[in-house]
């Protein structure tokens, strides 16, 4: 068996400021890019939160390819539409044939239509009209808009009124643990939510209606039906399926990615390697995008390795060959929360949205001949603290064999005789660096106050791992090496350690507190699995609990017993001595109550906050900015004893300092009981 490795790049990396609170929240992302069909422009979407607003605002943005000129906002886009789970939906917007006008989707007055803006002004103007949600759209030869919808705004307001006069019965769609009827935003208006699909996917009350296809003539916006023909068309080349696979090119042939082998494509069901001929450890990657390079017999694939770097790739079908057009230190894809979203490409060039550990999204032309790299948006980067940090990727193994990879961020004037406290979040380090997974725990903000800050990514020798304890395990043996390699550097204090994480982040956070006397402070977004989470989701009809035994082994709480004991927190209490920040949404938090009642009548400091209106991840500017202030005063005080002198929390600090108090009294208890019964114990010599 290898031993252990570990690199270390520190005197290779660069200083940057470390933003403020806000500015974190409030830096552009970038997403969305599309080429115009001449090939002179690129349409693009910016999104921007506001603190003082509590709100997202999307804008549509113009820039002019191979000028030097800045971007332009042609355009609104009201605020953003968002998936079930919280995340901002990143929809590229469609050009008109004659790259006059871009076409979009946008929620205002209530509706979300198609909209239209122009590329030198004129606009933006609705295109559709439709007394329902437009769900997805297509442009069929410049002159005809084709759209889909679902029921009607009137017919969903009059089922959560029925609902509210006549009760809402409870079947498989209706998630207890939320509000009945006003559960979630739903295309931007707090409505009744209803489960639909596997696991916790959801949908609008009378979300699962047959989709109702109409054309509008973009000459006279006028609407009517849809012909079986337009349907087919507009199903067949765009569209309405966002993850629909395989892709077709202009002459038909089709291209997917292997379900198995992430590193093969297949053209026309015929599986080829793009390994072949290609002599770079680089192939070693998964691929992350692909799609057809316009004009080119073609395809443009995009891989990442394990520190989450992409490179750009251009597949030559004709000589097998694969030729590496770019590589980033961070991300280079279509921007916005999916790092899995495609560049925009034509017949020259790739623009991508660019974006590494400390550098924020910004927009990039790239040529596919020569890689030449130019930046066509770059917003404005945020108002730093007047403290820089250095980031540094890492990479690791444990004695078991996993490899790990991460990026550690220090304060750039850190004393190197002086060991620091240490922050981790352990799940996926992706592109600029806010807050982890979820985003709620500020790493370059934490480094500069003093925390240095290691994200750490989900090891990827157990992608296909279907055990979750068999990948609880694999992170806390990578946890606890790089903690005591830190350690031995003399990077870090290993007794002043904390860990936080959202969803599978925060499982493995809490079965680190519980296996291990690691962490000294913990903080976790989700809840965990307890009994009654089981009976929560298990009406008849639901899919919870064939994945609840397929993945952790769990089954009725009565009769697997043991199986529960193992994963659930709140079943073992006992093991639990690390102090615990919980920041729950209220859609959620009622599954958490059983551990966060047992810890609250504990010694053990415990603190609980909810979240309204939010979902799975949240997204509203004021809820993150308290979010990341809270998680850095949680740390600053378990791992640095650091009291903010601000007299506005004077009361958090009152509550947790007492706390501390207790639980150290308890503690000195336990230790002179034992001390008297070890003295007590040895015989009288007499």
């Amino acid at each position: 068996m290898s031993l252990p490795t570990l690199l270390l790049a520190l005197a290779a990396t660069t200083v940057s400021p470390a933003p403020n609170l806000r500015s974190l929240i409030e830096t552009p992302d970038l997403s969305s890019p599309v080429i115009s069909p001449n090939g002179r422009f690129v349409a693009y979407r910016r999104t921007q939160a506001s603190v003082a607003h509590n709100a997202l605002a999307t804008s549509w943005w113009i820039a002019r390819l191979g000028s030097t000129l800045p971007g332009r906002r042609i355009a609104d886009g009201g605020p953003p539409l968002m998936l079930d789970s919280g995340v901002t939906l990143d929809e590229p917007p469609q050009w008109s044939p004659d790259s006059r006008w871009i076409y979009y989707r946008a929620r205002a007055n209530g509706a979300v239509q198609v909209w239209r803006a122009g590329r030198a002004g004129g606009g933006p103007a609705a295109v559709t009209q439709d007394p329902a949600d437009v769900e997805a759209f297509k442009i069929l030869d410049g002159r005809r808009l084709v759209y889909h919808v679902g029921a009607t705004r009137a017919e969903v307001l009059a089922a959560e009124t029925q609902e509210a006069m006549e009760g809402v019965r409870i079947d498989q769609t209706v998630d207890v643990a939320q509000s009945l009827l006003h559960g979630a935003f739903v295309n931007g208006r707090l409505a009744a939510q209803r489960m639909s699909g596997k696991w916790f996917g959801r949908t609008g009350l009378l979300g699962d209606r047959t989709p109702h296809f109409s054309v509008v003539d973009l000459t006279g916006h006028a609407a009517r039906p849809a012909a079986q023909v337009e349907r087919d068309e507009a199903v067949a080349f765009s569209s309405f399926e966002r993850d629909a696979a395989p892709k077709a090119d202009p002459l038909g042939r089709s291209v997917r990615r292997d379900s198995v082998d992430l590193r093969m494509l297949h053209i026309d069901g015929s599986p080829r390697n793009l390994t072949r001929g290609v002599q770079s450890h680089r192939f070693t990657d998964l691929i992350s995008t692909f799609e057809w390079s316009p004009g080119r017999d073609a395809v443009l694939v995009t891989t990442r390795d394990r520190l989450k770097r992409q490179t750009l790739w251009l597949w030559n079908l004709q000589s097998d060959s694969a030729q590496p057009v770019a590589q980033a230190d961070g991300l280079l894809s279509g921007g916005g929360s999916d790092a899995a979203s495609p560049c925009a490409a034509d017949t020259v060039r790739a623009v991508c949205v660019a974006a590494a550990p400390l550098v924020p999204p910004h927009l990039v032309s790239i040529d596919l001949d020569t890689g030449r790299l130019r930046t066509l948006d770059q917003p404005s980067s945020p108002p730093p603290t007047g403290a820089g940090v250095i980031a540094s990727p890492l990479t690791w193994g444990d004695d078991l064999g996993h490899t790990f990879t991460g990026i550690l961020i220090l304060p750039a004037s850190r004393q190197p005789q002086k060991p620091l406290p240490l922050f981790i979040s352990y799940y996926d380090c992706s592109g600029f660096l806010r807050g982890g997974v979820g985003d709620e725990w500020p790493l370059a903000p934490l480094a500069a106050q003093g925390v240095a800050a290691l994200c750490i990514n989900q090891t990827a020798d157990l992608a296909s791992e279907q055990n979750a304890i068999t990948t609880y395990q694999a992170a806390l043996s990578g946890v606890r090496h790089i903690i005591s390699r830190l350690s031995d550097q003399g990077v870090i204090d290993r007794r002043r350690v904390g860990m936080g994480g959202l969803s599978f982040g925060s499982e493995v956070t809490m079965w680190i507190v519980g296996h291990s006397n690691l962490l000294a402070a913990a903080s976790i977004a989700s809840p965990q699995l307890e009994p009654h989470y089981y009976w929560f989701n298990g009406v008849a009809g639901r899919t919870q609990h064939a994945t609840l035994q397929k993945v952790w082994g769990l089954g009725d709480p009565d009769l697997t017993r043991n199986a529960w004991e193992q994963v659930s927190p709140a079943l073992k209490t006992a093991d639990i001595h690390t102090p615990i920040l919980m920041q729950l949404v209220e859609q959620e938090f009622r599954y958490e109550m059983e551990l966060y009642a047992k810890l609250s009548n504990s010694p053990l400091p415990v603190d609980m906050f909810v979240f309204p209106d939010e979902a799975h991840i949240k997204a509203q500017p004021a809820h993150r900015l308290a979010i990341y202030q809270r998680n850095i005063d949680w740390f600053r005080f378990w791992l640095a004893d650091v009291v903010d002198p601000d007299p506005r929390k004077a009361e958090q600090y009152t509550r947790w300092i007492a706390q501390r108090q207790a639980w150290r009294r308890v503690g000195q208890a336990s230790d002179q009981a034992r001390a008297q019964s070890s003295t007590s114990a040895i015989p009288n010599s007499r």
